[in-house]
C-alpha cells in the first residue's frame, strides 16, 4: 500500500502568524453583524427625534440592514 500524497503546505515559523492574523480578522468580521445590531437598535429613538419623525417609521431601516448583512454574507461568506 501506498501512502496518500498530501499537497498541503507545511506550516512554518512565517506562515502560522499570518494565519493567526486571519483567523482574528474573520473572528473581528463575524462579530461586527450582532455588534451594530446592539448598537442600533437602541439608538432607534434618538433617531427617530433627531429626524422628527416615528420611530416606527425609522424601524423601516432595519430590514434594509438586515438585507445588506445577508447579502454580504452571501457573497462573501459568514
Amino acid at each position: 500500500m501506498t501512502q496518500p500524497t498530501t499537497d498541503s503546505i507545511p506550516l512554518t515559523k512565517t506562515t502560522r502568524p499570518y494565519r493567526m492574523g486571519w483567523i482574528a480578522m474573520l473572528a473581528l468580521l463575524t462579530a461586527l453583524g450582532p455588534l451594530s445590531i446592539d448598537m442600533y437598535l437602541p439608538a432607534l429613538p434618538v433617531m427617530a427625534a433627531d429626524l422628527g419623525v416615528k420611530t416606527a417609521l425609522v424601524a423601516n431601516s432595519l430590514p434594509a440592514y438586515f438585507f445588506g448583512l445577508a447579502l454580504g454574507q452571501l457573497v462573501y461568506g459568514p
